[in-house]
């Protein structure tokens, strides 16, 4: 008993759909690839780093500024800096 193995041929209307799906999954990898490189490059880390120290610093600023700290820490630095 021998099986014979057929192939058969995609009909002519799903071609273009095989084409789109090839398409969508090339640029699936295509982003993918982009994002891992984008994750594994630490350019500009260092420089982002900085950057979310002197965010931390001026959103301190604003909270002692708006908490009303601010005029007795003024008061008292110029105290300081005029004793001699």
């Amino acid at each position: 008993m021998k099986k014979s193995l057929s192939l058969q041929a995609a009909p002519i209307h799903d071609i273009p759909n095989c084409v789109k799906r090839s398409a969508e999954h090339s640029s699936r990898r295509k982003s993918m690839k982009q994002i891992k490189k984008f994750l594994k490059d630490e350019a500009g880390m260092e420089t982002l780093e900085y950057a979310v120290i002197a965010g931390l610093i001026a959103a301190v600023a604003v909270v002692v500024y708006a908490s009303g700290w601010g005029n007795t820490l003024l008061t008292r630095l110029t105290n300081a800096s005029n004793t001699n």
